[in-house]
């Protein structure tokens, strides 16, 4: 299937929300990116130099990585993407490229950001850009592409989403948690690989209690799982 239609249906199309940790996908794509122009930076070492105060999870890893030890570039993406952890995303954030992050927006269509900015609103239809990017190797090369659909593939969180899946589908997704104390976000984008019908879906949420989000996620992917595989007819 090809992504690059638009031949999605959306609810609430227009509505912006802080993305989060779904943000650790551009973060992923620019760093393989940076690896296809150069192969020995997958096995260069950084470290997290100081145990800095960051934002308390609602959903925290199941592993975080520790300070002062060296992780291989291919060690922190899978912290970052397969366990959402704040700590191998920050270290990866601050040997970043940052003219190379820009691009990765820029270059799949979607607007720039200002460096520094708080947060980067987007809305369902923006983020699905980065997950169409990836399925149609559009930015990265075939292989490179497939490598970050596995890592996705491998997720942690199996709240969302995939609640409303059977175990049996392959589902590569992210989740990314936002807001305040008394208003929280979370969001939830995957491609879940239906045989012969693959679909690309993007859940983005918003409420008091940020612990309730993940069942209104599951619903909404078993309702449009019930319709893509004909479940519903």
């Amino acid at each position: 299937r090809d992504f690059r239609k638009n031949d999605w249906f959306a609810v609430n199309e227009n509505e912006a929300y802080d993305p989060g940790s779904m943000l650790k996908v551009p973060v992923m794509m620019t760093y393989l990116k940076m690896v296809e122009a150069d192969p020995q930076l997958f096995g260069r070492t950084m470290r997290l130099h100081s145990s800095r105060p960051l934002p308390v999870s609602a959903f925290p890893p199941s592993a975080s990585i520790e300070v002062d030890k060296d992780y291989s570039l291919a060690d922190l993406l899978q912290y970052t993407i397969q366990r959402s952890d704040n700590k191998a995303n920050l270290v990866l954030v601050e040997n970043m490229d940052m003219n190379s992050f820009h691009h990765t927006f820029t270059d799949i269509g979607l607007r720039d950001f200002e460096n520094g900015a708080e947060f980067y609103p987007m809305t369902a239809p923006d983020y699905a850009m980065f997950l169409k990017a990836l399925y149609n190797s559009s930015f990265l090369s075939p292989r490179t592409s497939e490598y970050a659909m596995e890592l996705l593939m491998r997720a942690e969180f199996q709240q969302g989403l995939v609640q409303g899946i059977p175990e049996s589908v392959p589902v590569a997704h992210k989740f990314g948690e936002a807001g305040s104390p008394t208003m929280g976000q979370l969001h939830e984008c995957g491609i879940v690989y239906l045989k012969d019908n693959p679909y690309l879906i993007v859940v983005m949420t918003m409420g008091p209690d940020i612990h309730a989000l993940p069942k209104v996620i599951g619903s909404i992917s078993s309702i449009v799982y019930d319709s893509m595989s004909g479940a519903d007819n």
